[in-house]
């Protein structure tokens, strides 16, 4: 993509670039980039330009205000998993011996595979989590079959055992397309294909 290629022509650390509008819900959806300098580079050094990114098969976004030194692009991230994967509802049987040691294990794996783009508790069944464990047998997550399957292993350490049930009805759209996860600081967005052009 034109625009990775103009910012890999300077120093990430000198970078400063953030969403200045989005619009998703048009024929064609985009965003627009704003990409500058850092204020202690020379005036006559300075860079002010702005991208428009139409975007292809778009999916889903979480746009933060936040100014980025980067833009990156990744395939096959576990942020596109729910839009690929079948949804799976995991079911556990036993009680852990450690249920708060299992809840951070869960958090370490969820973070491990998000980061800090999507919260633990997504999804987790919602009833407090020591109370559904200390029952000894239920639902305790439901989302993409690979993030399950993840779940399900971790469990299983836990002595705790699964079963899952494929929840096909639910997944109707499931896209057979790649998809790309777009990452602007805390910002990602989701989609088959993006198109920058410069605006200025």
């Amino acid at each position: 993509m034109e625009l990775l290629d103009e910012l890999n022509k300077y120093y990430p650390d000198d970078r400063r670039i953030f969403v200045e509008k989005v619009d998703f819900v048009g024929e064609t959806p985009y965003l627009i980039l704003r990409f500058k300098l850092a204020d202690y580079i020379d005036e006559e050094d300075g860079v002010d330009q702005r991208w428009k990114v139409n975007i292809k098969g778009f999916k889903e976004a979480n746009i933060k205000a936040e100014t980025s030194t980067s833009v990156e692009c990744e395939m096959e991230h576990p942020l596109s998993w729910q839009y690929q994967d079948t949804n799976t509802s995991l079911y556990f049987r036993g009680v852990p011996e450690d249920i708060w040691k299992l809840y951070y294990d869960l958090t370490l794996l969820h973070n491990k595979l998000f980061e800090y783009y999507l919260e633990v508790d997504r999804f987790l069944n919602p009833v407090y989590f020591d109370k559904l464990l200390n029952a000894g047998a239920g639902l305790i997550a439901k989302g993409p079959h690979r993030l399950m399957l993840e779940y399900a292993a971790l469990l299983e350490k836990h002595n705790v055992k699964t079963s899952m049930i494929l929840n096909k009805g639910l997944n109707q759209d499931l896209d057979n397309s790649p998809l790309i996860v777009m990452f602007i600081a805390k910002t990602y967005i989701v989609a088959e294909e993006y198109n920058a052009i410069r605006l200025l």
